[in-house]
């Protein structure tokens, strides 16, 4: 499947892209459809990385599979 332009080529871009859209999101959190949609990536990719990220606490994820920025970056940002 071609790349679409703009679309981060590095897993490095591809993590960062995860993490602005989740910062831009909503207080409500995001599911991984619009994580995908506004990260500009594959849907199972952005499956992939999420879930990496959530073992890292990077990112979180409530009862209603909605995502958000997680604890662990946040001890970091402070």
């Amino acid at each position: 499947m071609p790349r679409r332009p703009g679309t981060p080529t590095t897993v490095t871009g591809r993590v960062l892209a995860i993490l602005d859209a989740l910062g831009s999101g909503d207080s409500m959190g995001l599911s991984l459809v619009q994580i995908s949609h506004r990260a500009e990536l594959p849907l199972s990719t952005t499956f992939r990385l999420v879930h990496e990220l959530l073992d890292g606490r990077m990112v979180a994820r409530d009862e209603q599979r909605r995502y958000r920025i997680g604890p662990r970056l946040r001890e970091l940002a402070g």
